[in-house]
């Protein structure tokens, strides 16, 4: 569900952004910032690159369990997904890495919601997602971007929110319990 999620994103986001880029090819990719021996992917190079930067819980109590009558089912974990949106351009194309950022943000803030409405190509398996900018101080964003291994790169970091994970697991049975049926007779006259 988080892979969906976020490949949806990133099919939105790159849409949005080939349309100001002269070559036409795709702008994002999902991607690590870093390779795991801390060296950086190529194709990720002069890209904007989206990453899971980390997940929590959503612990509101306004969602319950499912019940088609005679089966009930676990209520779903909704998870808020955290994803980095970073403009990973080499030093020589350090402006476009700015345009992009932008791009990004404006983006997201004329589209801060997805769901079937807006976004018919979205997984049937996701009823909405919500996107939040983050605020990270300066030292947040020093242990980010430490915990990746990574150099900084321009960056914007978005909460998603709304992202359920269910396994469909039965929790119970439940039994067919029929009202006794009240005929009632007039008396005729």
């Amino acid at each position: 569900m988080i892979y969906l999620a976020l490949q949806h994103i990133a099919f939105e986001l790159n849409q949005s952004l080939r349309r100001h880029s002269l070559s036409g090819e795709d702008i994002v990719v999902l991607a690590n910032p870093v390779e795991a021996d801390g060296k950086s992917d190529g194709v990720a190079t002069n890209k904007v690159i989206l990453f899971l930067a980390g997940l929590e819980r959503d612990t509101l109590p306004i969602r319950s369990g499912g019940d088609n009558g005679m089966l009930a089912y676990q209520a779903p974990t909704w998870l808020n997904v955290y994803l980095m949106v970073a403009a990973n351009f080499t030093a020589r194309s350090y402006p476009d890495s700015l345009k992009y950022l932008s791009r990004v943000i404006a983006f997201f803030q004329a589209h801060p919601v997805f769901d079937r409405h807006s976004s018919p190509a979205m997984d049937e398996k996701i009823d909405k997602l919500i996107l939040d900018m983050e605020n990270l101080d300066r030292r947040e964003l020093n242990n980010l971007w430490g915990m990746f291994g990574g150099k900084y790169m321009p960056s914007v970091l978005y909460r998603v929110r709304m992202l359920g994970i269910d396994a469909n697991s039965i929790t119970g049975r439940r039994h067919a319990v029929s009202e006794p049926s009240v005929v009632s007779h007039a008396k005729e006259n």
